[in-house]
């Protein structure tokens, strides 16, 4: 700069650019031209000729070396800006560290302390990254959330969007109704998960819920979470096509980017971005699907911030601040070490990391289990809920009612005109036996006889006194014939089980007819053991059945899905089975993820069980181990890992105790998380609920009327 033919050096001097809140976005930096290179030095820069300046993203770090290489460039109303954000920040400070605080929701009085903390920060930073360890409940976190915004009047009839992983889906919605039921403020409707067919789908979008549930790969196809009125966006597409048809052009074809056929105007309350390093990649059509997402409040949840490399955090802070977060290259050379090769940049590491962990305090949560193993339970139960194939539904509903229509139930004490209503009550393919004692109830069998024909039911009547009990006296049979009356019954039920009519009339004395019903009637406990054990079978894999390990395996897809997270900073985990075949399924999977793993199940020799305990327990390069219930969970240490993976559990509530203290002994320095995957209903919902309760009662576990009744309530 020249002042009356003098050259002076311009002083340095420093301007913000402000959104709409008042909050910097971006710092402009004015100096000498013999400056430029010392202005140059600092990372991310650009020179803006319309304001003559140089200018930067605004992080406090950026403002920090702008003051320490220019000093005083800063005026008093610009600092007055950055002690303003210096104190909001220190306000997140203060309350990450506090040990509890007091929320209004129901819903908050089920937390532990350290998670209710985790939803007030959540709700007191704009859009929050959720990235507490695996285990420390980040979805009842982010549901907690949901329910605090919604005591507020902006957000009263809160929308919220839950974008997860399509394995995860039915997960999210078992968790909210399992959590708002016990604040009390579920009701029917309350959440809605979009699956199934295209058609389908678009009924469901006619009645969403309060939670609406997606998974990344089905938004492309899913106008109705951009768009208010869909009907409009197709009338407008066509208007366009109709317009260069009449222009002789060709029609455009329907973009696969939905959102960018027309300014997305649909604007969610709350959008959850669960396993939010999905987005890592910022050019994946995902990615820019979730970046096209209207929302007031943003969640990112992930308990793995980045995978591999530090760049893949950009995809996500962008999305939570596209404004600060505008461009990737900036975020690199600030934080990652770039090495220049014949094909352009590459990212080989990463640095200034205390510069990246400043800049990520005001907005990320991250606490892991080792700081909070004072606050958290011995051991934790969590539940992921799995959707079956149409093969698994069809073999699991096919043996369901088989196995159902081996259990014959007896109506008693009922009237006639009730008679209708009761047999419907046993529901699906169960048979239904009305009984009437021979000194009394002939008469009254007579009339349930009428009702039955006026009803139109099929019914088979069988009567003691048309047999020829002679034929069923053993050669020691006493003179009242009491063993040749229950032979004779047994075979009359027998003969029942294998007709096709549901429902049969059985006029013989009481005492035979209990006595061949507690044989015949009733499924015996080897036989329920049996028959629900390949239930359970069929839903890790038909392929366990069919002996066909490529088979689809929705559990096996959902653990791998899931798996990293759990694997992350050098982390171990355990999966366990009663069938080793699921395990053999497994492997390949394994393999495929570069996952390297030991195992050991009843073929491998006691001898040789310890070196492979051994090598889990000290080789860090070896993951996970695979073990079937009976054979690894009884004798081992297994202490290196802190989660435990069932994809399904014994039936004796001792045997499955035993398998999750391999891990929970001494030597182990973290909380156990122990994860179940359950697939949606079938059985295995009722046996994972009554071995919670029944952790001793193995004769309540193996209960046939409870388990009938369990296998009547589900629709798989």
């Amino acid at each position: 700069m020249y002042v009356a033919g003098k050259e002076v050096k311009e002083l340095a001097r420093i301007t913000f650019d402000l959104d709409k809140n008042g909050k910097p976005v971006k710092i402009n930096l004015y100096c000498d031209f013999t400056e430029n290179s010392l202005a140059k030095s600092i990372p991310g820069y650009y020179f803006s000729k319309l304001k003559s300046a140089w200018t930067y993203p605004f992080s406090l770090t950026t403002f920090e070396e702008i003051q320490t290489k220019f000093p005083e460039s800063a005026d008093e109303e610009t600092l007055a800006i950055v002690q303003k954000i210096y104190a909001e920040n220190e306000a997140i400070e203060n309350l990450k560290n506090m040990e509890d605080v007091e929320l209004k929701s129901n819903l908050s009085k089920h937390l532990a302390n350290y998670q209710r903390v985790a939803v007030k920060l959540m709700k007191e930073i704009p859009n929050p990254l959720l990235a507490d360890d695996m285990g420390l409940g980040k979805t009842l976190e982010s549901i907690c959330l949901c329910e605090e915004l919604n005591e507020g009047a902006s957000y009263e009839d809160l929308a919220v969007l839950v974008v997860c992983p399509n394995t995860l889906k039915w997960t999210w919605a078992a968790e909210i109704e399992l959590w708002k039921s016990m604040a009390g403020t579920w009701k029917d409707g309350c959440v809605q998960v979009i699956d199934g067919t295209p058609k389908k789908k678009e009924k469901l979008w006619e009645n969403p819920g309060k939670y609406t549930i997606i998974n990344y790969e089905s938004l492309p196809t899913a106008p109705q979470v951009y768009f208010t009125d869909v009907e409009r966006l197709n009338r407008l597409i066509e208007s366009r096509n109709e317009k260069r048809v009449k222009a002789g052009l060709p029609p455009k074809p329907k973009s696969k980017k939905i959102w960018e056929e027309d300014v997305p105007d649909r604007v969610w309350d709350v959008l959850i971005i669960d396993e939010a390093h999905r987005i890592k990649n910022r050019k994946s059509m995902y990615t820019e699907a979730v970046n096209a997402i209207r929302a007031k409040k943003i969640v990112a949840v992930t308990g793995t911030p980045f995978m591999n490399q530090v760049d893949e955090l950009w995809s996500i802070l962008h999305r939570l601040d596209p404004v600060k977060y505008s461009s990737y290259w900036t975020f690199v050379d600030k934080f990652c070490q770039v090495q220049e090769t014949p094909f352009g940049k590459k990212i080989i590491g990463a640095k200034d990391m205390e510069a990246l962990k400043k800049e990520l305090a005001p907005i990320m949560i991250r606490r892991m289990k080792e700081e909070l193993i004072a606050d958290l339970p011995d051991k934790s139960y969590q539940r992921i809920m799995v959707e079956m194939t149409p093969v698994q539904k069809r073999l699991y509903n096919e043996m369901k009612n088989n196995l159902v229509a081996c259990y014959m139930k007896p109506i008693m004490n009922v009237k006639p005109d009730d008679l209708l209503d009761q047999i419907r009550q046993n529901r699906l393919a169960e048979k239904s036996i009305i009984h009437f004692d021979t000194d009394g109830d002939v008469l009254q069998a007579e009339l349930f006889v009428e009702r039955l024909k006026q009803l139109g039911e099929p019914f088979q009547m069988y009567r003691i006194e048309d047999y020829d009990l002679e034929k069923y006296k053993p050669k020691n049979e006493d003179a009242e014939g009491k063993k040749a009356m229950y032979n004779c019954m047994v075979e009359i039920l027998h003969d029942f089980r294998d007709r096709a009519e549901r429902v049969a009339m059985i006029v013989a004395p009481s005492e035979p007819f209990k006595k061949a019903m507690d044989e015949v009637g009733n499924l015996s406990a080897s036989t329920l053991l049996a028959q629900t054990t390949r239930l359970r079978q069929i839903a890790i894999s038909a392929g366990l059945l069919m002996n066909d390990i490529n088979a689809d395996a929705p559990k096996l897809d959902t653990l791998c899905d899931i798996l990293p997270e759990y694997l992350a900073d050098g982390k171990k985990a355990v999966v366990m089975s009663q069938f080793a075949t699921a395990l053999d399924m497994f492997k390949p999977r394994l393999d495929a993820m570069g996952i390297r793993y030991v195992e050991i199940t009843g073929s491998v020799p006691i001898p040789e069980r310890q070196e492979i305990v051994k090598k889990f327990q000290t080789d860090d390069s070896i993951k996970l181990f695979l073990g079937t219930i009976r054979a690894a969970g009884v004798g081992l240490t297994l202490t290196r890992a802190s989660t435990i993976f069932f994809l399904d559990r014994e039936w004796n509530p001792a045997l499955n105790e035993q398998a999750e203290d391999r891990l929970h002994r001494t030597g182990q320095k973290n909380n156990v998380l122990v994860v179940d995957l359950i697939a949606k209903n079938t059985v295995e919902s009722y046996v994972w609920k009554l071995l919670r309760k029944k952790k001793d009662l193995f004769d309540e576990v193996i209960n046939a009327r409870k388990i009938i009744e369990a296998l009547q309530s589900t629709d798989a």
